[in-house]
């Protein structure tokens, strides 16, 4: 339904019943039930006559265009929904509301509007061996919300039609969404909970139109799944299923199924049918979700915060940093972490063996670790050591490659012929197009022990002074020059490999792409694209560094 449609009506229904539309207060039983009826009948699909279906027949699904899922939007755009549903379970599209089909998969053309026919008899067994009917089938409600953001309307896609699913997409407001007010002014309208509430909004939608039979599902069945800032979403729909702290939310927004009683409690039931709507899931599909942000963040402030020349934005995130580092340092050690050195396969201790149960803590010395701001401990020691041990095997193991997926030094994916030809020295080389024209194989040996050295050196950089390890960089660095002057670019590296230790590369990845986690080749690629200086030193560090746990063995980057 287009905006100026349900402003209208909301505009009739405010006249109408005298009250504002956030619906603060009690109200009447009257007032209640006008509202309900106005609320159900706007949100009823079939009432709808603007909706439109589009039809994919690679995927065999019909698609509703985007509608506003709730009767009273504050910004429209970002809070509808749209739903995907399987071909064996439509009939067709019905287009003057005699009940039967006028449009089919087979004579369909352009996007048309109407309702559809479901077919309740058909069947789809899909490749896991899973059979649902339209009544049956389990309903994917995507959360998007990445980073928090707002997510603007979109159609669902027919990714989950071939297993018989079907699909919602939704929109949500978010942390940078604003609105504007009656006079003008530009109000923010990002804060907590509204992105969870619009999912949980979207989620009453659909469940009202399957229950009024406009739509095929399982009101029992729907899964929430997302990833990212979306994971942590759809974690949330799910742990906070039918919470009353929402309700008001919902009632300001004219959700469908949750209505203001008289009394100040809370309704949930439909009138029309006279049966409950839950704002809840079944189950959850979260991947990568971002929840623990506290701890995200006293981490991200403690690792900046290790490096003595890291230079801080302002006085005051330096100092805000500080105290986040006390904090990470009280959380760690609260959590009484203890780990065997044989299990791995590293002697945290230095007494010569790995024999021991060692106790994970950060502790604070200003003299003894004056190198990392003063915070060192067997926690961080465990860590360092296991960041060096990972990138030896990483080295070790090149030739074991086979299932990896290469790219160039542009982002562009190489083939397996490509790859297959590679040498190991090719495959650990990260100046790939600086190799040296003349006499090839000789100085590509030479220059690849040499950098090879200098990664392993880095490593090593938080355990000796800086002073020590800028000499040994600088030998190296010398070395490099003797093999390959023309390639070394010596300045370039000292200010990738120097000015930035490799956890705050991780972590201004991060934060330039706004993604947590770096899973992904697509996610990857863009990586490679972002800058041309530091690309060289990320290529490496995205495999071995360990806050990176979601990189596999075949998502790897050269």
């Amino acid at each position: 339904m287009k905006r100026k449609q349900i402003t209208a009506m909301i505009t009739t229904m405010t006249m109408v019943l005298g009250i504002t539309a956030c619906g603060a207060g009690n109200v009447s039983a009257e007032q209640e039930n006008k509202e309900q009826t106005e609320i159900e009948s706007i949100l009823n699909i079939s009432n709808n006559d603007e909706i439109t279906w589009s039809y994919d027949s690679q995927s065999d699904s019909w698609t509703m265009s985007v509608t506003c899922a709730v009767a009273n939007p504050e910004l429209p755009d970002y809070q509808g929904v749209s739903v995907n549903v399987p071909g064996a379970y439509v009939k067709g599209i019905d287009t003057d509301g005699d009940g039967t089909e006028d449009v089919t998969g087979k004579t369909y053309s352009e996007e048309v509007n109407g309702q559809l026919v479901i077919d309740d008899s058909a069947k789809i067994t899909n490749a896991n061996g899973q059979t649902y009917t339209a009544s049956t089938a389990p309903v994917i409600i995507n959360t998007g919300a990445a980073g928090y953001s707002a997510q603007e309307n979109q159609k669902a896609s027919s990714g989950n039609a071939a297993y018989g699913y079907i699909n919602v997409a939704c929109g949500n407001r978010g942390k940078q969404s604003t609105a504007t007010d009656e006079n003008g002014e530009e109000y923010y309208t990002g804060d907590a909970p509204l992105c969870l509430v619009d999912q949980k909004n979207a989620i009453r939608f659909v469940k009202y139109n399957i229950i009024l039979g406009n739509l095929p599902g399982n009101t029992e069945y729907f899964v929430s799944t997302g990833g990212s800032g979306g994971g942590a979403h759809a974690a949330m729909v799910a742990a906070t299923s039918d919470n009353s702290d929402y309700f008001p939310y919902e009632v300001e927004a004219g959700a469908v199924g949750i209505y203001q009683n008289e009394d100040g409690t809370y309704s949930e039931t439909i009138g029309s049918e006279n049966t409950e709507i839950s704002d809840g899931v079944w189950g959850c599909v979260a991947y990568s979700a971002i929840t623990s942000l506290q701890e995200a963040d006293m981490a991200m402030a403690f690792e900046y915060y290790l490096d003595t020349d890291y230079e801080f934005n302002t006085d005051f995130q330096k100092k805000l940093a500080e105290c986040l580092s006390k904090e990470y340092m009280e959380y760690i050690n609260d959590q009484n972490l203890s780990v065997s050195e044989s299990a791995v396969d590293i002697d945290i201790n230095g007494d010569g063996d790995k024999d021991d149960v060692v106790d994970l803590t950060i502790e604070y010395d200003v003299e003894k670790y004056a190198d990392t701001n003063g915070y060192g401990g067997t926690y961080l020691t465990l860590y360092l050591k296991e960041f060096e041990k990972n990138l030896e095997w990483y080295l070790e193991n090149l030739d074991y490659a086979d299932d990896w997926t290469w790219f160039d030094s542009d982002g562009n994916a190489l083939s397996d012929e490509s790859v297959s030809q590679m040498t190991t020295e090719e495959k650990a080389h990260f100046w790939k197009d600086d190799m040296p024209k003349e006499n090839p194989d000789k100085m590509q040996v030479q220059e690849t022990e040499c950098q090879m050295e200098m990664v392993r050196m880095e490593m090593k950089c938080r355990v000796k002074s800086r002073t020590e390890y800028r000499i040994e960089m600088t030998q190296m660095e010398k070395s490099r020059m003797e093999h390959q002057p023309e390639a070394c670019q010596v300045e370039k590296l000292r200010t990738a490999m120097l000015k930035m230790t490799w956890l705050q590369v991780e972590w201004e990845m991060r934060s330039e792409l706004r993604m947590p986690e770096l899973h992904s080749l697509q996610v990857q690629k863009q990586i490679l694209q972002t800058t041309a200086v530091m690309k060289k030193c990320w290529n490496l560090m995205k495999v071995i560094s360990p806050l990176s746990r979601m990189v596999t063995n075949t998502e790897i980057i050269l």
